[in-house]
């Protein structure tokens, strides 16, 4: 989900030096697109033969290549992949799939009070965000046991700002990268950050804006009824 920490832990790899960061990238939408107009999508991936594995894999790969020219390892962070990780997996079965998490009310308030660039109705709407929240980690949960153990990694937002030197080092780790210490002063990486979280990731971790939903949880009710269990 979009401020459950993307961007934090696209910024941190990037502090890597085998890592650039894509940002937000469209291509697997677009793929998705190409496939719906032939009404194939999602029975049409599970019979991709190699050839045609390749030639999407060829695609996307291109697209890697313009935005981070020559990188060993590509970060791309679009929070809506999480619907299409049957297409990513089949493209790219080996691929590192980071699943970042957060308190589903922390998540859901932030995206209630972020501006976006591209501004959606459903994230005006308290009782719409607690339902696309539901929907997310439906799909989620049904990931978990179509995709093989350990391709999926869960990166807790909350453990990451309380621990952050363990939590680096275990998500470096997972990747597959070698230890580096700059990955601890991700802050200090210069490069572009397009999302709404452009300015907490050029700060070290704070814990601050945790639990800041809670100074309006009287006003929250819509979401908290939507969310039920969740809310926990």
């Amino acid at each position: 989900m979009p401020r459950s920490g993307t961007t934090l832990v696209e910024q941190i790899l990037c502090a890597h030096s085998k890592v650039q960061g894509a940002g937000e990238l469209g291509d697997i939408s677009i793929m998705v697109s190409e496939f719906n107009a032939e009404g194939d999508y999602p029975a049409g991936v599970s019979s991709l033969n190699q050839a045609g594995r390749k030639k999407l894999r060829d695609r996307y790969e291109a697209a890697l290549e313009f935005h981070c020219s020559g990188a060993e390892r590509v970060v791309d962070k679009m929070p809506r992949n999480f619907m299409h990780l049957g297409l990513i997996h089949t493209i790219y079965p080996d691929a590192v799939i980071l699943h970042c998490t957060r308190n589903a009310m922390a998540t859901c308030f932030s995206t209630f009070v972020t501006n976006f660039a591209v501004p959606s109705v459903a994230d005006s709407d308290l009782t719409s965000i607690g339902r696309s929240y539901l929907g997310y980690t439906e799909m989620m949960a049904k990931w978990e046991t179509l995709l093989p153990q350990g391709r999926l990694i869960e990166v807790v937002y909350e453990e990451l700002i309380a621990e952050p030197e363990d939590q680096i080092r275990r998500l470096i780790k997972l990747c597959g990268l070698d230890w580096e210490p700059s990955c601890l002063e991700f802050h200090r990486v210069k490069r572009p950050v397009r999302t709404a979280s452009a300015v907490q990731v050029r700060r070290p971790i704070s814990g601050d804006k945790r639990r800041h939903w809670q100074h309006y949880e009287g006003h929250l009710a819509p979401l908290a009824d939507t969310l039920g269990n969740l809310t926990d």
